[in-house]
């Protein structure tokens, strides 16, 4: 595709994308040629465009990462239920199913914190005389009162959802 006001001419394959881009809008000749024309006088437009057609080649990868949040939010709300399927009483199951849900925050916590970490042991071990031992009991530590702090914080939610409902239920 030659360009008008002395453009550069664009590669056979990079025209070829753009024809593809442009494809399923299905202009008219004459606005099909304006904006092919455009795309290539500002190189500005045609690096854009080709990252957007890059990123969407890489649309495969976008589904794989999106799987894990959406196995984790499956995962994490049958966690909840599970409870249920082992007692004879509602209030039971609603008992055990808040202890599961402050054990699993509590255990995401101390990972997330435990995990985020990991330079310090590096930082504490440099001569290797039992330095290393001391620097993983204080990552434990870490990933322990991470832990802590999401049970916490999870158990407060927990009772203030479980205190909403009461009330909700009073008031009815």
């Amino acid at each position: 595709m030659d360009v008008p006001n002395g453009g550069e001419k664009l590669p056979l394959e990079e025209q070829d994308s753009i024809q593809s881009y442009l494809a399923p809008l299905d202009l008219p000749p004459d606005p099909l040629q304006a904006a092919n024309v455009q795309i290539v006088r500002h190189e500005e437009v045609s690096r854009r465009l080709a990252s957007h057609m890059d990123s969407r080649s890489d649309s495969r990868a976008g589904q794989a990462r999106g799987f894990l949040p959406a196995v984790a939010t499956c995962s994490g709300g049958l966690l909840q239920l599970f409870p249920y399927f082992f007692v004879d009483d509602v209030y039971d199951g609603l008992h055990w199913s808040f202890f599961v849900s402050i054990l699993a925050l509590f255990i995401f916590g101390f990972i997330k914190d435990y995990l985020l970490h990991p330079i310090s042991v590096r930082d504490h071990c440099r001569h290797g005389n039992g330095a290393e031992r001391v620097a993983e009991w204080e990552r434990i530590q870490e990933g322990s009162w991470g832990g802590m702090w999401m049970a916490i914080m999870g158990g407060i939610i927990l009772l203030l959802s479980r205190l909403f409902s009461v009330l909700d239920y009073l008031r009815a």
